[in-house]
């Protein structure tokens, strides 16, 4: 059953507010009637962006994104059989490749759409290159100049450019459609038809794109503060605002499902944890002491899941963060969500809130100047957090653990000083306990969740991971970490 009042191929609604959103990643109001999308057709000549990668890593982008990047095909898996089964499933009047709800994130949005041969073309090209440089009509002819690099740093609000140099505004060209916003909601709907979850995480998603820039540079642009050896600690500050830009991108969209009494539907199944629904009905004596220790009755669920495990951990480790009012504002988003139907005017004013706090803290951790004591804080946040909580409560909170190991490892790697001999220890830990650590996240052939993962005993309903396997790995860590400190 569509839930959504009407789907046709011709929603304005969408595309102006799809339109605001990018906008306002930018921090610009977009000039609809100025700025305008060009196309890839203007940067791949091969003396533009198109070459064969024998120059600088800029002049072969356009060959780099269309050969090995999957945005490049964005549009094309609107055209494959798992699509065709999705829109037969929701209900809707048109195919995929022209419904303005797949549109939004597999093409350049405001073209969702279109029926002129320039708007079609636009389509075709998938997420391409103005989906994260923003429309290029006032700034391409610029950006060719020598005086390119001090212009945007003035202007690139005014030209509709989105600077990615800047790691905030990175962050927010992914979630924008891997979080979701307005126009560009993955809801239970489209979840339940077989559209993939969404579970972005900035700095492994960073890890997997594939380069189109001068890294090196881009290395260096965010050292940081590693140590007297040099090094940078990008990576450290791809996770860190990484976690607050998704949490705050997912308090946009839940402020926009609660505000769209029209168009989206309430209340809305994807505000909370899949595996709060999703598990087997057995005797789950874990998913009951979870319940008790929360404070929550059977039958109520937080909100969010993916997106806020990792926020303690961060709380903890940057000292200027708004600790005691960024906690306060979650619990009064969870208290709102707690009802099977929470109340939609709430909703929107508890999270416009805390995306406010949020947009704040990200700016800030934007412009902190990482050192290795705020890794070093992290890693032991990490490990000490595990060990009160005795393992992740659920594959979500599981995952993220795991993943912000996988940073925490990659960021010693960049900090080069820091793996010296005080350091190998816990590189080496980790090199053994992420592998296992993944395999235990692993869900089973067949299956799209961990509904089928067990714990290590059989008669008990264990939480969806082999919590052993993380006990074990988090010991090595710790150990690890105590012996490094012993040979300081």
């Amino acid at each position: 059953m569509n839930r959504y009042p009407n789907n046709s191929g011709d929603q304005p609604w969408v595309i102006a507010l799809t339109v605001a959103v990018l906008s306002a990643a930018a921090g610009t109001v977009l000039a609809q009637d100025v700025a305008h999308y060009v196309g890839t057709n203007s940067c791949a000549a091969a003396n533009c962006h198109g070459g064969d990668g024998s120059g600088p890593r800029w002049a072969s982008s356009y060959s780099d994104w269309v050969q090995r990047d999957k945005h490049a095909r964005s549009y094309t898996v609107l055209l494959n059989e798992r699509s065709r089964r999705m829109v037969r499933a929701l209900g809707y009047k048109q195919p995929a490749h022209e419904a303005v709800t797949c549109l939004n994130c597999h093409a350049l949005p405001p073209v969702s759409g279109g029926k002129s041969g320039h708007e079609q073309r636009l389509a075709t090209d998938g997420v391409s290159c103005e989906s994260c440089h923003g429309p290029a009509s006032l700034w391409i002819a610029r950006h060719v100049r020598s005086d390119w690099p001090q212009v945007k740093l003035r202007k690139a609000a005014d030209l509709s450019f989105y600077d990615t140099d800047d790691v905030r505004m990175r962050t927010r060209a992914c979630t924008g459609c891997h979080v979701g916003g307005p126009g560009r909601d993955v809801n239970h709907d489209l979840i339940a038809a077989g559209h993939p979850r969404l579970n972005f995480e900035m700095s492994a998603y960073h890890a997997n794109l594939p380069r189109h820039w001068n890294d090196a540079a881009d290395l260096k642009r965010h050292a940081g503060r590693p140590d007297a050896d040099g090094g940078t600690l990008r990576e450290l500050k791809l996770w860190a605002v990484g976690q607050v830009e998704t949490l705050r991108a997912r308090a946009e969209l839940s402020r926009w499902r609660a505000a769209s009494t029209e168009v989206a539907p309430w209340p809305e199944l994807a505000e909370t944890r899949c595996f709060a629904c999703h598990h087997d009905l057995r005797d789950a004596r874990w998913r009951r002491q979870t319940v008790k220790r929360s404070g929550r009755r059977p039958g109520q669920f937080p909100w969010s899941g993916w997106e806020r495990s990792m926020i303690g951990s961060l709380l903890v480790m940057d000292s200027t963060a708004p600790r005691i009012t960024l906690t306060a504002a979650l619990k009064r988003v969870d208290d709102v969500t707690l009802p099977v139907a929470p109340d939609r005017d709430r909703m929107k004013i508890e999270t416009a809130a805390l995306a406010a706090q949020l947009d704040k803290w990200s700016k800030a951790l934007n412009q902190h100047t990482f050192t290795v004591k705020d890794l070093d804080r992290l890693a032991r946040r990490l490990v000490t957090e595990s060990r009160n909580r005795r393992g992740p409560i659920d594959w979500d909170q599981a995952a993220q653990l795991y993943l912000a190991l996988a940073s925490l490892q990659v960021g010693q790697k960049e900090a080069t000083g820091l793996i010296g001999k005080r350091r190998q220890a816990v590189d080496s830990a980790l090199s053994d306990a992420l592998p296992r650590m993944r395999d235990a996240l692993q869900f089973p052939d067949g299956h799209d969740s961990a509904a089928q993962l067990r714990g290590p005993t059989a008669d008990v309903d264990a939480p969806p991971v082999a919590l052993d396997h993380f006990d074990r790995a988090i010991r090595v860590i710790r150990s690890a970490l105590n012996d490094s400190d012993g040979a300081k």
